[in-house]
């Protein structure tokens, strides 16, 4: 076992970045790849700058793959910060050499979104996935999820 589970996260979004979860959490340390099985990933979490963010929802036959983290005692309240809406829930993943690992997740459990993600935050997705040697599969799979320019890049002046 690498840690207790109230210490260790499950990150399938755009925290695998290490430079996105380190910025949000200091202290963090990577253990590696895992899978999470029988769950499916979505871009269905709205989000309030109009965006869908990444969104895990339990579905047989489907998995996950993401980056497992150890949060200092302080990281959690911190990185909940960060996931307004998400519920924060105990799972069980599977480390490559087929450990597992009790760990806790965010996931989103309202309305679905109807927007695609942002490229910019797709981004941070395929960074952390080719960071930390996700299968290639998953990674292309990410590449070729579809996404949109923030609005600031469709030549509105909303921006976020």
């Amino acid at each position: 076992m690498l840690d207790t589970v109230d210490r260790l996260y499950f990150a399938y979004g755009s925290n695998m970045s290490s430079a996105r979860l380190l910025a949000r959490v200091p202290g963090c340390a990577v253990h590696g790849a895992a899978r999470l099985v029988d769950w499916r990933l979505a871009f269905d979490k709205p989000s309030r700058d109009g965006s869908a963010k990444a969104n895990v929802a339990p579905l047989i036959g489907h998995l996950v793959w993401g980056v497992v983290w150890s949060l200092p005692e302080s990281g959690w309240s911190r990185l909940d910060g960060f996931e307004p809406g998400y519920e924060r829930v105990p799972c069980d993943v599977f480390t490559r050499s087929d450990d597992r690992v009790g760990v806790q997740l965010y996931t989103y459990r309202g309305a679905p979104g109807g927007h695609p993600p942002f490229d910019w935050y797709l981004a941070h997705l395929t960074d952390g996935a080719e960071e930390h040697g996700l299968p290639d599969a998953w990674v292309a799979r990410l590449k070729a999820w579809p996404t949109r320019a923030p609005a600031s890049e469709r030549g509105s002046s909303t921006g976020r």
